[in-house]
């Protein structure tokens, strides 16, 4: 009989899976762990290791949490997005004005869309 943490994550990592539209074959390759394995988490007749829990983590960009809890908000763990956040303090002050403007600028245009779509929904 499965716990309530093992069940959250056999939904979990298959939500996950099938976002990424990863075969089981793929997947294997992409996080390094066999093929048998991976078929053991598909049929749900094994639980990952603590090694391979963070494998599928990684690959996911998710934190080990989100993947036996399922949090509401994953922790996304994006390394180029820190590497940007890292690129970004290191800017002078006139060039900070410039991302935020651009920045800015983005999320106007997204909320934008965002009111168009919600306006053509109820009309």
């Amino acid at each position: 009989m499965s716990s309530a943490i093992e069940k959250r994550f056999f939904f979990t990592y298959k939500y996950l899976k099938e976002i990424k539209a990863v075969s089981a074959i793929d997947f294997s390759k992409l996080v390094k762990i066999s093929i048998h394995t991976i078929n053991s988490y598909d049929k749900e007749k094994s639980i990952p290791s603590y090694k391979n829990l963070i494998k599928i983590s990684e690959c996911f960009g998710v934190s080990i949490d989100y993947l036996l809890m399922g949090s509401d908000t994953p922790y996304i763990r994006n390394i180029e997005l820190f590497s940007l956040a890292e690129k970004i303090d290191k800017l002078l002050l006139q060039e900070m004005a410039k991302v935020e403007s651009y920045i800015d600028t983005f999320l106007d245009r997204t909320k934008k869309t965002q009111k168009v779509l919600i306006l053509k929904f109820y009309h």
